[in-house]
C-alpha cells in the first residue's frame, strides 16, 4: 500500500507540474536560440526558410492527457489492491465471517502464549537448583548428628541394672567386685538365689606354713614373741560356700561352728573365735603366723583375727570378704578410727552406708580383742560349706 500511495503522490506532482507550466511552441524556441561562433547569417536565414512561418497552432491538452492516464493507473492500482488485499488482510465484508474461524484467530493469539511460555522456564529452572542444596544440608545433617540414638542408652542401663535372678558383672555388684581383685583362682557363679564360691583355701601371701622346698616359704617375721609353729603344713583343700544373694536378718541368730564360716577375698576361710569347742585362742593364737592365720590338722589355713597382708595391701578399712549369711566383712578400722569389740553389737557388727553399698548394710568387723570377728552367732541365715 506504501508503494501505491507514493505512487499516486508522484502522479499528482506531474499533474501539477504540467498545468503550472506555460505552453511554448517548438518554432519559437529554436527562433529564439542565441547565435553562436558557429552560426552565421547564412545558417539563420536557411533556417528561417526551413521553418514555416508561425501560425497558431493548437496546444494540446497534455494535462487532460496525463489525467486520463493517471485515472486509469489509479483504477489498475484499486483493482491489483483489491485482489491482493484479501491474501494478507480481511476485507471489511469478510471480518465477520473470519471471525468465528479457528484458523486466523488462534495464530495471533497463540503467539504470546508461546513466547510467555518459553520465557516462564528460566525462573523455573532457577529455583529448583537453589533451594534444593541449601536446604538439604541444613535440615538434615543437624538434627542427625546425636543419636545417637537411641540404643546407646538402653544397653547400659541393662548392664548396669541387672535384675536379681541375672548374674550380674564384676563392676554391678560388690561381691563379684571384691572377689575379683586378686587373681588367686577363686571363682564365683550364681546358682539361683546363692553365690557359689570356690577356691582352694591357699594364701596368697607367703608363709612359715608353707614347706621349705615351696618358693612362698616364708620364715615367721612378726611381732610376737611368744610365737610357736604347730607341726601343721599348708595343703590345698577344696573350699565351696553357698551365700545367700539377698542376704537379710535372721528371725534368731544361729551360733557360728568350728570351721569355716565365711571367707575372704583371697578365698582363704573364715574361723570363728574359738580353737575347740569352747576353748578360747587364748594359747591357739601363738601359733598364726605374721599374716595372722595358719592350717588346722589337714592342712587347711583359714584366719581367726585380721588377715594383715589384706589389710596392708587395701587397707585398715577395707571389705575383706563374706560370712555365710551374706553379709560383708571389713577391717577393724572405720573413718580412720580403730573399732572395739563395744564398738558393735552382739554379733560383732553394725548397719550403715559403706562405699561398696551407698543405701547401707549390716556388716561385720574385724577387732583386736576378743571375739575378734562375731560374736554370739550369725546375723542372718547362713548358707553352706562343701569341703
Amino acid at each position: 500500500m506504501s508503494r501505491i500511495a507514493a505512487a499516486c503522490i508522484v502522479l499528482t506532482v506531474c499533474l501539477l507540474a504540467v498545468r503550472c507550466a506555460p505552453a511554448q511552441p517548438p518554432t519559437q524556441a529554436f527562433a529564439t536560440l542565441p547565435p553562436t561562433a558557429d552560426t552565421d547569417a547564412t545558417v539563420q536565414a536557411a533556417i528561417a526558410k526551413a521553418l514555416p512561418s508561425p501560425t497558431p497552432t493548437p496546444t494540446p491538452n497534455i494535462a487532460a492527457t496525463i489525467e486520463v492516464s493517471l485515472a486509469a493507473t489509479i483504477s489498475a492500482l484499486r483493482a491489483a489492491t483489491a485482489a491482493a488485499i484479501p491474501t494478507s488482510m480481511p476485507s471489511p465484508a469478510a471480518t465477520p465471517t473470519a471471525t468465528p474461524q479457528p484458523t486466523p484467530i488462534p495464530t495471533p493469539t497463540t503467539a504470546p502464549p508461546t513466547s510467555t511460555a518459553t520465557a516462564i522456564p528460566a525462573p523455573t529452572a532457577t529455583q529448583a537448583p537453589a533451594p534444593t542444596p541449601v536446604q538439604a544440608p541444613t535440615a538434615t545433617l543437624v538434627p542427625t548428628a546425636t543419636p545417637v540414638p537411641t540404643p546407646v542408652p538402653a544397653t547400659p542401663t541393662v548392664t548396669l541394672r541387672p535384675t536379681p535372678t541375672s548374674v550380674p558383672t564384676a563392676t554391678a555388684n560388690p561381691l563379684i567386685a571384691a572377689f575379683s581383685r586378686l587373681s588367686t583362682g577363686v571363682t564365683v557363679r550364681q546358682e539361683g538365689g546363692f553365690w557359689v564360691i570356690t577356691s582352694n583355701s591357699t594364701p596368697n601371701h607367703p608363709s612359715p606354713y608353707f614347706a621349705r622346698t615351696d618358693s612362698r616359704y616364708q620364715s615367721y617375721n612378726g611381732t610376737n614373741p611368744q610365737y610357736a609353729q604347730n607341726p601343721n603344713r599348708i595343703v590345698a583343700t577344696t573350699l565351696i560356700c553357698r551365700i545367700p544373694v539377698e542376704p537379710g536378718r535372721a528371725g534368731s541368730s544361729m551360733a557360728t561352728p568350728l570351721g569355716p564360716i565365711g571367707i575372704a577375698i583371697n578365698g582363704v576361710p573364715f574361723f570363728n573365735q574359738y580353737a575347740g569347742p569352747n576353748q578360747p585362742l587364748t594359747m591357739e593364737i601363738n601359733s598364726f603366723d605374721q599374716y595372722g592365720g595358719h592350717p588346722q590338722q589337714f592342712g587347711q589355713y583359714h584366719y581367726h583375727l585380721e588377715p594383715t597382708a589384706l589389710t596392708a595391701q587395701f587397707g585398715k578399712g577395707a571389705l575383706l570378704g563374706y560370712l555365710l549369711d551374706g553379709f560383708p566383712v571389713y577391717g577393724p578400722e572405720e573413718n580412720g578410727r580403730a573399732l572395739r569389740s563395744s564398738d558393735l553389737d552382739a554379733n560383732h557388727g553394725h548397719a550403715h552406708a559403706t562405699a561398696e553399698y551407698p543405701s547401707g548394710i549390716y556388716h561385720y568387723h574385724f577387732t583386736a580383742d576378743n571375739p575378734y570377728l562375731n560374736g554370739t552367732g550369725y546375723y542372718g541365715t547362713p548358707g553352706t560349706t562343701t569341703r
